[in-house]
């Protein structure tokens, strides 16, 4: 879980409700931007898209990744952790952790489900002005 999405705690049940290696996500809309993901049946995340705008919602659904993960201690150990530290070790320390995932799904190395969290109040901060919106979301 990133350090600064604010969520309702029904978002970690959600993840909780599924089996395996999940993502929580919810309903793309023509408010959000950043990364997204597509599903394939069986609600399993089909591909990882970064930089995504509602101008992509005319494709395909698209879902956005809330950036609260659920994973298994074997897809740590033998994929997760050896490509975070690969990607390190090449001095790539400003990517993304979707990134990374997308790559790993891509290659056929995680299959991840999708925990939909559409109804549930979450929020990415990163600026003064997002502080102000998550206020708004959440007061009362």
């Amino acid at each position: 879980m990133e350090g600064d999405v604010f969520f309702e705690g029904s978002a970690l049940t959600r993840l909780l409700d599924h089996q395996g290696d999940v993502a929580a996500i919810d309903v793309f809309n023509e408010t959000m931007t950043g990364s997204a993901v597509t599903l394939s049946e069986g609600g399993y995340v089909g591909e990882i898209r970064m930089n995504q705008e509602s101008a992509d919602l005319s494709i395909e659904p698209l879902y956005k990744t809330i950036n609260l993960f659920r994973f298994g201690k074997d897809t740590l150990k033998e994929h997760l952790v050896p490509r975070l530290d690969a990607l390190f070790a090449s001095g790539g320390s400003n990517a993304y952790v979707e990134e990374v995932l997308a790559r790993l799904i891509a290659d056929g190395e995680l299959r991840m489900k999708g925990a939909l969290c559409d109804g549930l109040r979450w929020f990415e901060i990163d600026s003064a002005i997002d502080l102000g919106i998550a206020e708004r979301i959440f007061r009362g």
